[in-house]
């Protein structure tokens, strides 16, 4: 299997073709653009800075050493945020898109496998230990804020408003995050297993890669299942993708 970026021409929705393509050794996890670059993190332990101005001919300018494994990855202005597995939130200078530079981190206690990011907070989902709040408004010397231990595993995180949804391996917990220093239980509904999570105003949707579920958060002390879809195969889809196709 061939592993990488891939670029697709969408100005046809109804025929969406590849533009271009930029191959990597290893898996890639997640990616954010912005402007003209992507930033890619995966299997390998670093951030590539791709460069996307010429659709056709994505070319890497740039990267940067992060320590592990990254699953996930939010950009906001002049800086990366990373869940970096057993390194925990990863963050990176990218200003100069050719020269990142590594800034600070926050290790917890287990891997840290999505991060959210409404500054000056990053909400990261702690496998093992649930949700963390980390004040990054100093970029080189992130401190925690709080913490709410989730009952199983987190592995996704979406802030709306004054809640952060977790999905938590097999259920949707949603966290009172007005005071970010005592994060509180606001509501919770038991799914199918659920790894990513994604809210739209009122509803909120999950992933496992074979269903998404959607899930109606307008009263977060009392979500509701308002229905699944399945999807074939075991790609781990991007919900965001899947809400624009359906």
């Amino acid at each position: 299997m061939v592993t990488g970026l891939r670029v697709i021409d969408i100005s046809n929705p109804a025929s969406p073709t590849l533009a271009g393509a930029y191959t990597t050794a290893r898996d890639i996890n997640d990616v954010a653009v912005q402007g003209n670059y992507a930033y890619v993190a995966g299997r390998d332990p670093n951030i590539n800075v791709i460069d996307i101005s010429d659709p056709s001919n994505p070319t890497v300018i740039g990267s940067c050493i992060t320590g592990d494994i990254s699953h996930r990855i939010q950009v906001s202005g002049d800086y990366a945020y990373l869940a970096n597995g057993f390194q925990g939130l990863r963050i990176v200078d990218i200003h100069n898109p050719q020269n990142p530079v590594p800034m600070g981190a926050y290790r917890m206690p287990s891997p840290v496998l999505d991060v959210f990011v409404v500054y000056p907070y990053a909400y990261m989902a702690d496998q093992e230990r649930g949700l963390y709040i980390i004040n990054v408004s100093d970029p080189a010397n992130p401190t925690l804020v709080g913490n709410y231990d989730t009952p199983y595993l987190a592995y996704g995180v979406y802030v709306q408003g004054d809640y952060a949804y977790v999905a938590d391996a097999y259920a949707l917990q949603i966290i009172n995050i007005s005071d970010p220093a005592n994060p509180t239980y606001a509501g919770g509904l038991s799914t199918v297993s659920s790894v990513r999570v994604l809210v739209d105003g009122a509803i909120a949707y999950m992933s496992d890669g074979n269903h998404l579920i959607a899930v109606d958060v307008s009263d977060p002390a009392n979500p509701i299942f308002l229905s699944s879809r399945q999807f074939g195969g075991r790609a781990l889809i991007s919900i965001s993708l899947v809400l624009m196709l359906i």
